[in-house]
């Protein structure tokens, strides 16, 4: 995922549970984004998406990346091992209707996609973070010389759902005051 794609993200978790978000300084937030960009980078924005929409409607707290990541793998077995043997069986006997057959196929190439993108969890270890995605992040590059730091973590910059960006004035500056 991508930074932008993290920013829409915790857009909607904002929406969904704005509790933990109240009490968040600017700094803090800025944080959270950034972790989140790092943590989720191998993962596709479109499957996460379906794995926090599906967090969403039975979580009463705010998820935590390791549950999105738990939920991404899930998702792969889910979509690689599916069960359509009935659908199938139907459509050679020829008594699937067009329609059914159409959503059949429209719903294969979906579970297809998700099965691709979530390739790399799957398996019996958590669904984390691999060493090899870490070691090619850029912030990471100058770390057999001792030049590599986390101060990335902190030059995010986040979002608004009008499209402006907290944290700096109408010139694009570093506005000094926490807004809250």
């Amino acid at each position: 995922m991508t930074q932008q794609e993290v920013n829409k993200l915790l857009a909607l978790m904002k929406a969904n549970y704005s509790y933990a978000f109240k009490t968040m300084s600017q700094q803090d937030k800025y944080l959270l984004l950034n972790t989140w960009t790092f943590a989720l980078q191998d993962l596709n924005a479109d499957v996460v998406m379906i794995a926090v929409m599906q967090l969403i409607s039975v979580s009463k707290w705010l998820p935590t990346v390791a549950e999105i990541r738990e939920k991404c793998q899930s998702l792969y077995y889910s979509a690689a091992y599916g069960d359509d043997s009935l659908m199938e069986w139907a459509i050679e006997e020829g008594r699937a209707s067009q329609d059914q057959i159409e959503l059949y196929e429209r719903k294969k190439r979906a579970r297809d996609y998700i099965a691709s993108a979530t390739n790399h969890l799957r398996g019996d270890r958590p669904a984390e973070l691999k060493l090899d995605s870490i070691l090619s992040n850029p912030a990471f590059t100058g770390l057999g010389t001792g030049k590599s730091s986390f101060a990335m973590l902190g030059d995010a910059k986040y979002e608004l759902p009008d499209g402006s960006v907290e944290g700096e004035n109408e010139q694009g500056y570093p506005d000094r005051q926490s807004r809250r």
